[in-house]
């Protein structure tokens, strides 16, 4: 199993700090390999449409299985949105 959690910004300044972040959602990689190798890379990848629906994929090469699923975002006028979904387009995850 491995847990996918996604935080997001809470004040004016990015911050690697969770605290200083908060969370949005989170899900679960379920039915993994028993002996999946150590490093072995879990690809997350976000998708935000134009009305704030954040979409979160996981998945793994040679996995059988996937985590899909969708957050509504919220509290973003026109420009915030905009800035988030730009955000969102730059970022890509391993573990």
């Amino acid at each position: 199993m491995v847990g996918v959690e996604v935080w997001e910004q809470a004040g004016p300044q990015e911050s690697e700090d969770l605290a200083e972040n908060r969370k949005v959602g989170e899900g679960i990689l379920r039915n993994l390999p028993p002996r999946l190798p150590a490093r072995t890379q879990i690809e997350i990848t976000f998708f935000m449409s134009e009305t704030g629906l954040l979409t979160v994929h996981a998945t793994g090469p040679g996995l059988d299985t996937d985590l899909h699923f969708d957050l509504q975002i919220g509290d973003l006028d026109g420009a915030g949105m905009e800035k988030a979904r730009q955000s969102v387009a730059h970022y890509q995850v391993s573990g």
